[in-house]
């Protein structure tokens, strides 16, 4: 082929992707998408879920841009999406009040039709089973368990049971959150919270129940609950939000295998948050300037603290690395704690000079990303030192990380022009 032939045909193929692109149906490609609202990654990275503005649903490959659309096309409208633990797939619930299954990757669909809408509007609108066979949606009354390859429905499951105290007639209950579930021992385990207080734990092959409920112990203050499960599914803890200003909460622990609680209540005022680390030990945190605790089961001993309390009021916020291996412990005086998970002692501490907006956990467990008031700073472990900083951004900090920690991406702009901005995640540069 000539020289000029050469240049003849490539200016063609130019041609034909300008008119491509000129024509009406032309797919967008992802740096092309505006008035964006929600993005996920999935698991290896490679794709991206984006929900517009507008409701339109669609996954692109990353980092080339390019739409993937088997069964989901990208000018498909839907209500929102939920993912897996794994990123490997999600639910979409669509706007005539079904929802259906598809495979992060791919956009292939998984499911069926599922004849339930997904109400967005809750904290955790579904959760998949581990192995991502069964998928629980929940309503303002209950949970449904479905089988995702045959769209079955296993399993409906009461959760809305209102408050166990008469309060004034101008306070209702959130109609929003009617309670919660969590799987233990590799999946093999769902635990159910309804929203009177009540844990009950199914088997989930045959999604039989397993023993007696465990009933949270309220008070008359209680008024919203929430509990954790350890990962062999061993221990539960219920406890208990009783509301700004009140006088005493309780936290449970509870023997998941009898059902019996496990030692007295721990009571307190304006509650306690609770967390497995691992099978045999808890950490509490108190809503009330105390210490806060990590506590060994069976024996309730206490293993370590988690030092000074960082207000004269409020009690501390905490999160655990995804490895596992760190306490993230800060308050109102800014100050950023890590400890050692297995020892207790102190690695690294950092003191934070803004007001503390949202702290998230890097998905490798390398450190920790801060929002801070005025900038974005990530926080390296054990020694908290600042690695680097990212000046504010335009239309907030809605940010989603890939799994492997490696970058992240964040919408920018204003307000129905929003696009993405993917960012590598250890410098905090963006990428091109």
């Amino acid at each position: 082929m000539s020289p000029a032939h050469r240049l003849s045909v490539w200016f063609s193929a130019f041609c034909l992707i300008l008119l491509a692109g000129a024509l009406p149906g032309h797919a967008e490609q992802l740096g092309e998408l505006r008035d964006v609202g929600k993005v996920s990654f999935n698991h290896d990275g490679t794709r991206v879920i984006v929900r517009r503005g507008n409701g339109t649903i669609g996954v692109w490959e990353a980092p080339s841009g390019k739409p993937i659309a088997p069964n989901l096309n990208p000018k498909t409208e839907a209500e929102g999406y939920m993912v897996s633990a794994d990123a490997k797939r999600f639910v979409a619930g669509f706007k005539d009040g079904r929802s259906r299954v598809f495979d992060a990757t791919t956009g292939k669909a998984l499911s069926p039709m599922l004849a339930v809408p997904l109400k967005t509007g809750l904290n955790v609108p579904a959760l998949f089973s581990p192995d991502g066979a069964s998928l629980l949606i929940f309503s303002n009354k209950d949970a449904a368990v479905f089988n995702v390859s045959t769209g079955k429905r296993i399993l409906t499951v009461p959760l809305k049971k209102g408050p166990k105290v008469e309060e004034p007639a101008e306070s209702e209950v959130d109609e929003t959150e009617p309670g919660a579930a969590a799987f233990a021992a590799g999946g093999t385990q769902c635990f159910f919270l309804d929203s009177g207080g009540d844990v009950r734990r199914y088997d989930t092959k045959a999604w039989k129940p397993i023993g007696k409920p465990m009933s949270h112990p309220s008070t008359q203050y209680s008024w919203t609950y929430a509990f954790d499960v350890s990962d062999d599914g061993k221990w539960v803890a219920t406890f208990d939000d009783p509301g700004e200003n009140a006088l005493k909460a309780n936290l449970q622990l509870w023997d998941a295998a009898t059902g019996k609680p496990l030692g007295e209540t721990f009571v307190g005022t304006n509650g306690f948050t609770a967390r497995f680390l691992g099978n045999n030990r808890v950490l509490v945190l108190p809503e009330r300037a105390t210490d806060a605790e990590v506590i060994e089961l069976p024996s309730r001993k206490v293993v370590y603290n988690l030092g000074a309390p960082h207000d004269d009021l409020d009690g501390p916020k905490a999160d655990v690395s995804p490895d596992g291996k760190w306490i993230l412990a800060w308050g109102p005086d800014r100050r950023f704690d890590l400890f050692d998970v297995a020892t207790g002692k102190l690695q690294g501490q950092h003191p934070g000079t803004e007001q503390i907006s949202e702290v998230i956990m890097a998905p490798d467990s390398s450190g920790c990303y801060v929002h801070f008031e005025n900038a974005m700073v990530k926080l390296g472990f054990p020694d908290l030192k600042i690695i680097q900083t990212l000046p504010p951004a335009t239309g907030g900090w809605n940010i989603s990380f890939s799994p492997n920690g490696k970058f992240f991406v964040m919408p920018q702009g204003e307000a129905e022009q929003e696009r993405l901005v993917f960012f590598d995640a250890t410098t905090l540069k963006p990428l091109e």
